[in-house]
């Protein structure tokens, strides 16, 4: 395992696609749970600056280079990371995991209807993929019944 870079304090793991997938395989098999951070050049920029979304992302499971400014900031700054682990394809990589062993993915975010249509089009793109719920991202977010549904839904893999 490759020990992690920080840029500007915040904490990115030089991780290829197919680690970042091993990794979280690992996780789903023998837990426990940990949050994945796809970082990219706005979260780096906030992250650098907010002390507490800092904190944040320094103490997930894992933090991976998504998107090209992060790339950049890494070289600028004397590292090379060899890849960009964009989130998007993370999160498909990841379905295709959890349809062929069986994990259960929900879905969270974006505008109402985006997580419900994205759902039917990775339960298509991947046969078997199990997904126990979608919730937009809008609305009191702080209402309890928010974690409640997630939570009675049972997913292994949260996509947030």
């Amino acid at each position: 395992m490759t020990a992690p870079l920080y840029l500007l304090g915040v904490r990115v793991d030089p991780v290829s696609m197919e680690d970042a997938v091993e990794r979280v395989r690992a996780r789903l098999r023998a837990g426990p749970p940990g949050l994945v951070v796809t970082l990219n050049a706005l979260m780096l920029g906030r992250a650098a600056r907010d002390a507490e979304f800092r904190r944040v992302v320094n103490a997930a499971a894992l933090v991976v280079p998504d998107g090209a400014g992060t790339l950049l900031a890494a070289r600028i700054l004397g590292t090379r990371i060899s890849e960009r682990v964009a989130g998007v394809d993370l999160t498909d990589r990841l379905c295709a995991l959890c349809a062929h062993e069986g994990y259960r993915v929900f879905l969270f975010g974006a505008t109402p209807g985006v997580a419900e249509d994205a759902a039917r089009l990775l339960a298509a793109r991947h046969p078997g993929l199990v997904v126990a719920g979608t919730r937009h991202g809008y609305g009191d977010l702080d209402d309890p019944t928010v974690t409640d549904r997630i939570r009675e839904a049972g997913p292994d893999l949260l996509v947030a």
